[in-house]
Formats: structure tokens, C-alpha cells, sequence
């Protein structure tokens, strides 16, 4: 082996060097999307327990909230939350089986140490029933 890299003249030293430099970048680039992945699950989780808050109380109100900054905290997301339902009786109520989607988002970042900063829109949707009849 001695010989081989004798006879090639520092060629072997370059491209090892570059092959290391690429090797390098690729294992950060997977780990950068592997967490975008483990953000997106985050975000799915999220808008579950957001979803399954609002179909138990039937409402948007103050409660929402606090449970929508408790799932922040937990998750260490910056999320936005967007509800759209069909409100009746009062403006934050949602009748007993009417359909509401709550929509999760959050901005990650997609990049190779500080190199490289990409913003990549992530989003979860989750579409529930209300389980609370209102008179």
C-alpha cells in the first residue's frame, strides 16, 4: 500500500481530503432533515392534543390557550394555530358532531452547521368532532 501511495505523488492525499470534506457535509445535511423529521412529529403531536382539547370542551376560549402555551413549553416549537370551525351559540362554540379543523405551523430550519440556513414551512392539520352539545 506504501508503494501505491508513493507512486501517485500526493494525488491519494487530495482526494481523500475532498471524499472526507463530502462525507462530512452529507452525515450533517442527514442529520439537519432528521430533525426536520422529529419537528414534524412534534408539530403532528401538537395539533392532536389540540384537536382532542377542543372536542372534549367544545369551545375556543381562554382554556384553548393555556393549553395551546403548555403544548409550546413541552414541545419547544414557536407554533401558530389556526382553528376553523363552524361557531354557534356565543362565537367560541362548536355544536355537538360539527366538524373543526385545527392547523399547526412552524418554521424549521434546513442547513449544514452555519453554513448553510434554509427556512422549510412545516404544517400538521387534524380535523375533529365536537363532543359537547350546547342548548
Amino acid at each position: 500500500m506504501l508503494k501505491k501511495i508513493r507512486e501517485r505523488s500526493g494525488d491519494f492525499v487530495l482526494e481523500g481530503a475532498w471524499k472526507l470534506l463530502l462525507t462530512c457535509a452529507l452525515i450533517a445535511l442527514f442529520l439537519s432533515v432528521l430533525g426536520l423529521v422529529f419537528q414534524s412529529n412534534k408539530l403532528a403531536a401538537v395539533a392532536d392534543d389540540m384537536a382532542r382539547s377542543i372536542e372534549i370542551s367544545g369551545q375556543v376560549d381562554s382554556s384553548a390557550d393555556a393549553k395551546l402555551q403548555e403544548l409550546k413549553s413541552a414541545s419547544g416549537l414557536a407554533v401558530a394555530m389556526n382553528i376553523d370551525a363552524n361557531f354557534s351559540a356565543g362565537g367560541n362554540r362548536i355544536q355537538f358532531g360539527d366538524p373543526f379543523t385545527v392547523t399547526i405551523s412552524y418554521t424549521g430550519k434546513l442547513g449544514i452547521g452555519g453554513i448553510l440556513s434554509i427556512p422549510v414551512p412545516l404544517s400538521s392539520s387534524v380535523v375533529g368532532r365536537s363532543e359537547k352539545y350546547w342548548k
